[in-house]
């Protein structure tokens, strides 16, 4: 895709305005289509896409991520016998938390 969306020449690298407004309609692809300009670089709308995507990949595995570690410390606490009540306090998690992880263990 890089290939093809990189040539100047290629029927990708520029598109009309109807057409990337219909892309960005169907898509959700965030395209800044200018009113000055009658065709829009897609090119640069591919790459504003795949930054995009990065980006909530990389917010999304950090979530993922704390609530894992955050099982972990409940486990570990529930296994060491700490009360509900601090382990609360302590991970600051809410109590449908400490009941999912005992029943997992």
């Amino acid at each position: 895709m890089k290939e093809i969306m990189s040539e100047e020449d290629s029927d990708f690298y520029h598109v009309d305005r109807e057409t990337a407004q219909f892309i960005k309609e169907m898509t959700g692809v965030n395209i800044e289509i200018q009113e000055d300009k009658e065709d829009v670089n897609m090119c640069k709308a591919w790459e504003d896409m795949a930054i995009d995507m990065k980006n909530e990949g990389i917010q999304l595995g950090k979530q993922r991520g704390l609530q894992e570690k955050n099982r972990l410390v409940i486990k570990n606490m529930l296994r060491r016998g700490y009360s509900d009540e601090d382990i609360l306090a302590i991970a600051e998690c809410k109590p449908a938390d400490i009941e999912q992880v005992r029943r997992q263990l």
